[in-house]
């Protein structure tokens, strides 16, 4: 769960609170993770998605969550890829990349997932397992393109059965690199 007590700079200028009327329980129910502002500009664009990872990365590490990432991708998901939501994934796919791989997803966490979104286990263990396996690819050829063109994937609704296992297990190694 994401709790910004631990924020003391605030939030990123991209992640805005939801309209009351649209609120819900939960962080996804109370903020848009994915809400910046664009300038036409599209090479301007890119690099500033670059560096909104940069910041989502930053934030993550202060208020100690593993799963913002995974929070601002789901908004990416929500808005469409332009411009700056390339830029983003091309940074957070590197990250991932030279990152280290997460911990299997717990029972408890799949139940969550199937609670919160009807994810069936199967799905939630197939996504997880493509992307490990994914990562590994782009690792070893040193290409984290093949994880971004993925995630564009998913973005696009190309990818449904374990997208959103395979989007948190990408962002989880993207966390974890910035252990490294």
């Amino acid at each position: 769960m994401i709790s910004f007590e631990n924020a003391s700079l605030g939030l990123p200028s991209f992640v805005r609170p939801r309209p009351e009327p649209y609120q819900s329980d939960g962080p996804f129910g109370q903020f848009v993770f994915w809400l910046p502002g664009k300038t036409g500009n599209d090479a301007l664009d890119h690099a500033l998605g670059r560096q909104h990872f940069e910041t989502a990365l930053t934030f993550a590490r202060a208020i100690q969550s593993n799963t913002f990432l995974a929070f601002v991708f789901g908004g990416i998901c929500q808005h469409g890829a332009g411009s700056m939501e390339r830029g983003f994934i091309e940074a957070l796919s590197t990250r991932a990349t030279f990152g280290r791989l997460p911990g299997m997803i717990t029972e408890d966490e799949a139940f969550e997932l199937f609670s919160a979104t009807g994810t069936t286990e199967d799905e939630v263990r197939f996504g997880e397992t493509e992307a490990r396996d994914y990562l590994t690819l782009a690792r070893e050829t040193q290409c984290p393109e093949v994880i971004a063109a993925l995630m564009e994937s998913i973005v696009r609704c190309e990818m449904r059965h374990g997208s959103l296992s395979f989007f948190w297990t990408v962002c989880g190694a993207a966390y974890l690199g910035a252990l490294n």
